[in-house]
């Protein structure tokens, strides 16, 4: 589990990667605990805490395969946003080495470290600035530019995106071997399906507002704040209270 400590007090943590929950998108919270192995984490949009600080603090703990919990020295304090999963994990840093100092989105870049057996923590060139997420699956990353792009990296196919979602994608979320977004306003979701997780309810695919993948499922919510699960159920995470899938 990493987490960082915002000089303003506000806290952005990512779960262990042990399948505590779901990686949503944005700032959501965890859902349901999952035993199987995989990764969890929450994230913030980057405009929420645009400004570095000494007073920034970068911390892993718990599980620390791989070095997880050895964080490289130059993030401690730049880092703005993190996602850790199974055995690595990945920050939203400023990158301090510019020569001239400023706030422009050049400056953010995405770095990773810990597990690289399938290489997740290599970041594309293409993300090395103007990053806007990232999330974190078993063995594989992914990440959006302000633009909208995204790519995802590492095994598996969940690493294999629809081609359209690369360049019109709005909301992003990664399972242990899935990964959905909202793009163009519709819900898709690609990877493994062996539990159906890549079916969303069908009156809900054109009403997500925020999204969120555990291991082998999914959730999301509606603008009429209903909220919606599918795929593996063995412990009922993906049973909705009725109360919150009516929106009460």
């Amino acid at each position: 589990m990493c987490g960082i400590r915002i000089s303003s007090d506000k806290s952005v943590v990512a779960g262990e990667g042990a399948g505590e929950g779901a990686g949503a998108a944005q700032s959501n919270p965890e859902l349901n605990p999952n035993p199987n192995p995989n990764q969890s984490n929450i994230n913030v949009n980057i405009k929420n805490n645009r400004t570095p600080s000494v007073d920034n603090l970068l911390k892993c703990w718990g599980k620390c395969a791989h070095n997880l919990c050895d964080i490289p020295k130059r993030y401690i304090h730049t880092s703005a946003v993190v996602s850790t999963g199974l055995d690595h994990a990945c920050v939203i840093n400023f990158n301090n080495t510019q020569k001239h100092m400023s706030m422009f989105k050049d400056h953010w870049e995405l770095s990773c470290w810990g597990n690289d057996s399938h290489g997740q923590t290599q970041v594309p060139m293409i993300f090395k600035g103007n990053i806007e997420q990232v999330i974190t699956g078993s063995y594989f990353t992914c990440a959006m530019k302000s633009n909208w792009y995204m790519d995802c990296w590492g095994i598996g196919e969940q690493t294999w995106i629809p081609g359209l979602i690369k360049n019109h994608t709005r909301l992003v979320t990664a399972g242990g071997r899935h990964a959905c977004a909202v793009s163009g306003g519709e819900l898709r979701c690609w990877g493994n399906d062996e539990f159906n997780q890549l079916r969303p309810p069908f009156s809900h695919v054109h009403s997500a507002v925020m999204i969120a993948a555990g291991w082998d499922y999914t959730c999301l919510a509606t603008m009429s704040n209903k909220m919606a699960c599918w795929g593996f159920n063995l412990r009922g995470q993906a049973t909705v209270p009725k109360n919150l899938a009516q929106g009460k």
